[in-house]
């Protein structure tokens, strides 16, 4: 999710969309079944942080911190993920090279 997306659903949940960026997130809604399940996701995290008082006056700004920390979690997940892969591969490269030679 990029962050005009994210901007997206906070407008949407906060009532402040536009018609054209209503256009747009549908696009992306309609582009990927995950991209409808992240939305859903988010809306239940709004409609919930708002029956237990969690949202403050400014709830658009508060959604947009918490998807900016969603988006930087994947970041980071991602990131672990290929570094796991790059060490796993040069640990298989090296043990190769290892019993090749002996």
């Amino acid at each position: 999710m990029n962050r005009t997306i994210a901007s997206h659903i906070s407008k949407k949940l906060s009532g402040s969309l536009s018609p054209a960026e209503h256009a747009e997130l549908d696009n992306w809604l309609n582009a990927h079944e995950e991209n409808r399940e992240e939305f859903e996701n988010l809306k239940l995290l709004w409609e919930s942080s708002h029956h237990e008082g969690e949202v403050k006056s400014n709830g658009a700004e508060w959604l947009r911190d918490r998807i900016a920390k969603r988006i930087r979690q994947d970041q980071l997940r991602r990131a672990l993920i290929v570094t796991g892969v790059v060490v796993t591969g040069l640990t298989a490269i090296y043990l190769l090279f290892y019993f090749m030679a002996a």
